[in-house]
């Protein structure tokens, strides 16, 4: 029944992760589709693990979109300034796509905020240096991307008791 109680718990909070994003996603303030989600999950992973950046090709390939829907999904992230376009140092007729300083905060904030909460629901155990560091990634966002503005009090209240009552 342990393994029940974890599934249910991670479905809680993968319904309620779904929930922020898609109230601030209404009051534009995030980005919701799943295919500008994961051109961004992929360009944070990829700067991360010091990875080539993407390219558009990237995008038509692994989304299954044509050229001209994958320009309009890196135009949009561009107008956001989630992402910029960089000429390929060895191949200059190849185009990256690195994210910027904004979009990688937002990301670092974001999953340090899953992961503390999969800590609190007792998915996964994390050391009081990770609880410590990944609070420190989601308050060191909130001074400098205000991702939370407009977000109603009661699903604020529960992020705060996430981050502020980690056991």
């Amino acid at each position: 029944m342990k393994g029940i109680d974890k599934i249910t718990n991670l479905a809680s909070i993968q319904i309620f992760e779904l929930l922020v994003i898609m109230e601030q996603a209404n009051k534009g303030y995030a980005i919701a589709d799943y295919k500008y989600r994961l051109i961004m999950l992929e360009v944070y992973r990829r700067d991360k693990l010091k990875l080539q950046p993407i390219t558009p090709g990237w995008i038509q390939e692994n989304l299954h979109v044509s050229a001209p829907k994958a320009s309009k999904l890196i135009n949009k992230l561009i107008r956001l300034a989630y992402i910029i376009k960089k000429k390929d140092q060895i191949d200059r007729r190849i185009t990256r796509l690195i994210g910027t300083p904004t979009a990688m905060v937002r990301f670092e904030s974001y999953l340090a905020t899953l992961l503390l909460a999969m800590h609190n629901s007792k998915i996964l155990k994390l050391n009081d240096e990770e609880k410590e560091s990944f609070s420190a990634l989601i308050f060191k966002e909130t001074d400098h991307v205000p991702i939370l503005r407009g977000l109603n009090s009661e699903k604020l209240e529960v992020l705060n008791k996430v981050w502020k009552n980690v056991p």
